[in-house]
Parts: C-alpha cells; structure tokens; sequence
C-alpha cells in the first residue's frame, strides 16, 4: 500500500511528457491548406479570436443554435505555419474559431455577447494562466451591417 502512491506519481510525470506537442514531428507539422467549410440552410459564419482556440471551441459548442466550431488561426505574414513556430508570436497568427450558426436561433449579437462574457479583455496574449504570445483579442466581420454592431 505504501508503494502506490510513489508508483502512481511516476506513472502521472511519464504520461505527462507523452504529450503531441512535445513530439518534434508534431511540432514540425505544418498546418493545412485553408478549407472553407460550405454553408447550407440558410447558415452563417463568423469568426472570433480570445486566448485558446480550444477554450474559445468549447464555449462556442454549448451555445445553442451553433452547429459547428472550427479551430485555426487568423492573420500572421508566413504561410503554413507550425505549431510550434504559431506559438513563438513571431508568425502574427492568432488563435481563433470559426463558427458557424443558424441565425434564426441564434443572432450574432448573441454571439458577440458571448464573445465579451466569456473573457477578461483587459487581459493581453491570453486568458487567465493560458499566456502565449499568439493569442489575440479580435473578431472578424464580413457584413456591413454587422460592423455597426462591433
């Protein structure tokens, strides 16, 4: 019984270091071509940037009326970036999530509330511990009408 817990604290300092992002042939991976993902059924987009793209997927997940949210990055001056060379800040890309919702149950003001309630924005490269250098605060608006809202 003694030996469990000095087993067990091993077992969790190797599973830890097991991780893809600390894999160099991960973190060389280069990022895919852009895809747009079709819209159908009336559907539209929108794009938002706030600290972790996968924080800022899940938040967007619970939302009712949204169908889909896709992580990626925005922005940056190098194509193709890695992982790795992402997170550096020195590409210009920003984490971000593309959503795609029915604006017939949920408007985009909703989402941009959402948006605003989901973080601190005085907060800058990051959200709460989660600090990185390509973490921005932005959202992206491809309909005039929306721009009055922002």
């Amino acid at each position: 019984m003694k030996h469990i817990i000095p087993i067990l604290a091993i077992t969790l300092f190797f599973s830890c270091q097991n991780t893809a992002q600390n894999k160099k042939e991960q973190l060389d991976v280069q990022t895919a071509d852009p895809i747009e993902v079709p819209i159908k059924n009336g559907k539209a987009r929108a794009y938002f940037a706030s600290g972790c793209f996968w924080c800022v997927e899940a938040i967007y997940e619970s939302v009712k009326g949204v169908d889909e949210s896709i992580s990626g990055y925005s922005g940056g001056h190098t194509t193709k970036p890695t992982y790795a060379a992402s997170n550096t800040g020195k590409t210009g890309h920003a984490e971000a999530v593309e959503i795609i919702y029915d604006p017939e149950v949920v408007s985009f003001e909703t989402l941009v509330d959402v948006y605003f309630a989901s973080q601190n924005v005085t907060q800058v490269n990051g959200q709460g511990n989660d600090r990185v250098l390509n973490t921005a605060l932005s959202f992206f608006i491809k309909m005039k009408h929306r721009k009055k809202l922002s």
